[in-house]
């Protein structure tokens, strides 16, 4: 907490989202309870055996909700590859059709959230499969060129001259 706290004193209150993921020690909860940090609750993780903190129903108010992060597949990849018992609770939790999409029916869950803010993967959105996955953990690959042009002309399309700029500084071709 010291760094916390000398972080807080030098630039106030800044917005900290604590990445508490994986195995959670009690060290972690306190921490949290502590600091005032929301955490990160990602719907992908929602789906195994029992009442999983990451159910939405489970969400405290204050903690940042996530269908994934940059470090896991895209939604649609995720229901697609899930393991069968994962599939049949999301489907039957979140009540996923193929009508509505299974990607957008993740994002619908991850947005009737009660936590206070919710973040969607642009991927997501657009129910790409797992070719516009952003990272792999410990693995040198970037994301493949088409899924950079589609970020980039999403960037000029949303915010014009500024998006293309942007995306042009990160070497992203719209082409």
């Amino acid at each position: 907490m010291k760094l916390f706290r000398a972080v807080k004193q030098a630039l106030g209150d800044v917005p900290i989202v604590a990445e508490d993921l994986g195995e959670l020690f009690p060290s972690v909860y306190e921490l949290l309870a502590e600091s005032g940090f929301p955490g990160m609750k990602v719907l992908q993780f929602a789906f195994g055996p029992g009442d999983s903190e990451y159910l939405p129903h489970n969400h405290p108010v204050h903690c940042v909700v996530y269908t994934g992060t940059h470090d896991n597949t895209t939604a649609a990849a995720w229901y697609r590859t899930a393991a069968p018992a994962q599939r049949k609770k999301a489907a039957a939790y979140l009540g996923l059709n193929r009508e509505e999409g299974f990607a957008a029916g993740l994002v619908r869950g991850a947005l009737a959230s009660p936590g206070e803010l919710c973040i969607i993967p642009l991927a997501d959105y657009l129910a790409l499969g797992a070719e516009a996955r952003i990272n792999t953990p410990s693995t040198p690959e970037m994301p493949t060129p088409s899924v950079l042009r589609t970020a980039s002309s999403l960037l000029s399309l949303t915010l014009g001259a500024a998006g293309a700029a942007g995306a042009a500084s990160l070497g992203w071709s719209t082409a």
